[in-house]
């Protein structure tokens, strides 16, 4: 069996760019997305620095050529989101025209989870959704200001976090939605919400909590993060 390292994947794709077959570098870009779970960071560098340098008209193919490979993945891999944040970082207008429907179902999916790893590239899926004029879901939102305050996470996620702040809060915690209904229609409590947020930083820090189950936590104060 071939050893799909960083290594030997950059080589390969190398070959393949040499020999303008589009196709075999989808193979080898697949490889390299399901080896290493989109964690393009320790070594993973070079073959996506080698993927970036298309030239236009080659990238253009290889956006169709791995669109096929994308399609071909079952429905529940965890291949798929990662597979959509390579091309989106590779070709994002060709992946906007070809995988934006699979990208918004991916972010979907992301919407009923708790938290994501902090090295996932969801933010890239949710830098293209915006690029294209398209809000992220609300329970999307949720989650990256809940993955944000990772203390291992650091620079694009924390920014994505930063950069949605609406809805004022996390829908799906039970404080944030009842604070959010009484705000609702009422500009003066909607403003009041947003100056605690961006003002509050015995929240961001921690360093104030309640056991208490209409208390705010870290986790409610979602753009909150540094």
């Amino acid at each position: 069996m071939t050893a799909h390292t960083p290594r030997s994947l950059t080589q390969r794709v190398r070959n393949r760019i040499e020999a303008g077959d589009m196709d075999r570098l989808a193979d080898e870009a697949m490889k390299a997305v399901v080896a290493n779970k989109g964690y393009w960071g320790a070594g993973w560098e070079p073959p996506l620095d080698e993927l970036r340098g298309l030239p236009d008209p080659r990238r253009l193919s290889f956006a169709h050529a791995f669109t096929t490979r994308f399609h071909a993945l079952a429905e529940d891999s965890d291949a798929r989101p990662n597979a959509l944040a390579l091309l989106a970082m590779i070709a994002p207008d060709a992946a906007e025209t070809l995988l934006a429907e699979a990208r918004r179902h991916a972010l979907a999916l992301l919407g009923r989870r708790a938290t994501f790893w902090h090295a996932s590239r969801f933010h890239i899926l949710a830098e293209a959704e915006l690029n294209a004029g398209r809000p992220v879901p609300p329970a999307v939102v949720a989650v990256f200001r809940r993955s944000a305050m990772d203390s291992y996470s650091g620079g694009d996620l924390p920014a994505m976090a930063r950069r949605l702040t609406d809805p004022v809060l996390n829908v799906g915690e039970e404080w944030a939605e009842r604070a959010m209904a009484d705000a609702d229609g009422h500009d003066d409590r909607q403003a009041l919400l947003r100056y605690a947020l961006t003002t509050g930083a015995r929240w961001r820090d921690g360093s104030c909590t309640s056991g208490a189950s209409d208390t705010p936590t870290r986790s409610t104060w979602g753009p909150a993060t540094s």
